[in-house]
């Protein structure tokens, strides 16, 4: 029987949550929302990881990397500040409570990451209103986050190159870059989050709706958009120099009187 969205999934959850759902939300296990959303060309887009352990994370592994790990390999890494280099494995997920799911493997896919939290006994404990979303995110199956219990939305993009976006190491989508109708803290995320294996899926069917960039473009900070939209060379042509503006602006009359002397020559014919 599945659980409601207001029961806590297990007595070893990570946080608390004040957070507000629809009732008729009902939960499912996690896991099969994993194994399908994070696989692409054959290959598991996830790895255990230790809980509040950064350093057992991958963050921005490829999928030719993750090939490996499915076949039971190891992989080599670099440490940047150092170039030494150094055999990782993940950590195996049956030991472990918490999973990295790379979106930055799958592809075309993202995260909307809601933030909004309050102080209760010292610790950040979610709080925010479902039903202040933008009504098109309500068709997107959610998890829930690991410390505050706030809304992962899934979803994918159409209009927009994602391997591009996500390809090269130097890319950075910004923090806070909602622009949601209702003031919401949180962000727009691209390449992973990190779940919690015991957690649950709600208002999942199976599939993850996709929506246009030009919609996903009303709900982000201009800013971010830019940040996208030059990372994909999206929308950059260049305005005319001046220079430039002044000779089209003298070959538009001469054109257009050009024009006017063929349709004369036109009706004396």
């Amino acid at each position: 029987m599945n659980a409601t969205a207001t029961s806590p999934t297990k007595p070893t959850e990570y946080g608390k949550s004040k957070s507000v759902y629809p009732t008729n939300h009902n939960g499912s296990s996690i896991l099969p929302f994993i194994a399908k959303t994070f696989r692409r060309d054959g290959v598991n887009c996830f790895y255990g990881v230790q809980r509040d352990n950064f350093s057992t994370s991958y963050s921005n592994i490829k999928l030719e990397e993750l090939r490996e790990i499915n076949k039971g390999n190891s992989i080599t890494r670099i440490v940047k500040s150092t170039q030494k280099s150094y055999s990782w494995d993940p950590i195996p997920i049956a030991n472990t409570d918490t999973i990295e799911v790379s979106m930055e493997a799958v592809g075309n896919l993202y995260c909307i990451d809601i933030d909004d939290f309050e102080i209760i006994d010292g610790k950040k404990c979610g709080n925010y209103i479902y039903d202040n979303l933008p009504e098109f995110l309500k068709a997107c199956p959610y998890t829930k986050s690991r410390n505050k219990g706030n809304p992962h939305l899934w979803f994918r993009i159409d209009g927009i190159d994602a391997d591009k976006l996500k390809g090269s190491s130097d890319w950075k989508n910004g923090n806070e870059n909602l622009n949601f109708p209702i003031n919401t803290s949180g962000e727009l995320l691209t390449r992973m989050t990190w779940e919690y294996k015991h957690g649950e899926v709600f208002n999942w069917n199976g599939d993850i709706p996709t929506f246009e960039w030009d919609l996903i473009k009303t709900i982000i900070k201009e800013k971010e958009i830019k940040n996208f939209e030059k990372k994909l060379n999206l929308n950059v042509k260049q305005p005319p120099t001046i220079i430039e503006y002044c000779e089209e602006s003298k070959s538009a009359p001469l054109t257009e009187q050009k024009n006017e002397k063929k349709k004369e020559k036109e009706k004396e014919k």
